[in-house]
């Protein structure tokens, strides 16, 4: 599919979102979804990794009443000390890739700003993480809410995309094979400069 044939994806905010998400970003025009309420289980609020005993998921806890919140104005919650277990399992998970020493300590940096909302945290991540990638797209928002968007719009809020990753090396593959459905970070730090090349090359597929 081409530009033409798919003039916008609606995306929502995620916290260091899934690869897919930024092979989108760089292939089709993508708008933010920041008219919603927060969505459960979903990538607003949490990312995967690839940990020494598989896939593991970690999430940025959030004050009550989220799901009646707007999504930009929900609030991330610091009662536990989620920035230093988040840190320590990418560490765990990275610390052998070949360019995690040249992004970690940005990242951490950004993660102990403790950000009092969530979509201003994944804001400043996806900016962050754009730059590293070396990716340029334009960075827009819906203006209103949609339930159901019309035949022209692919809306990726609450379904899974369809993406297969070109193989590239993962630390923990000896042990689990290539996978796939990980957040940004596992190319970056396994990939570096080079991952702009996997994301453009990418397969994205609509239903």
């Amino acid at each position: 599919m081409n530009k033409e044939k798919c003039p916008h994806i609606i995306l929502p905010t995620s916290y260091c979102a899934p690869i897919s998400h930024y092979a989108l970003k760089i292939q089709f025009p993508t708008i933010t979804e920041i008219q919603e309420h927060f969505q459960k289980r979903s990538w607003r609020n949490k990312m995967a990794i690839l940990a020494p005993n598989g896939i593991q998921n970690l999430s940025i806890p959030l004050e009550k009443g989220k799901t009646q919140t707007l999504i930009t104005d929900v609030q991330i919650a610091y009662h536990e000390d989620w920035i230093k277990a988040h840190t320590n399992a990418i560490r765990t998970a990275y610390s052998s890739a070949p360019y995690f020493e040249y992004y970690i300590n940005e990242l951490v940096e950004i993660l102990q700003s403790r950000f009092e909302k969530l979509f201003d945290l994944n804001e400043i991540l996806e900016s962050w993480l754009s730059k590293k990638l070396d990716i340029h797209y334009d960075k827009l928002h819906t203006s209103s809410f949609e339930k159901n968007y019309s035949a022209e719009f692919y809306d990726f809020r609450r379904k899974p995309i369809n993406c297969q990753l070109p193989y590239y090396h993962q630390v923990f593959e000896d042990k689990f094979g290539f996978t796939q459905g990980l957040s940004i970070l596992d190319l970056l730090f396994n990939c570096g400069p080079e991952s702009i090349i996997h994301l453009k090359n990418a397969l994205i597929t609509f239903e």
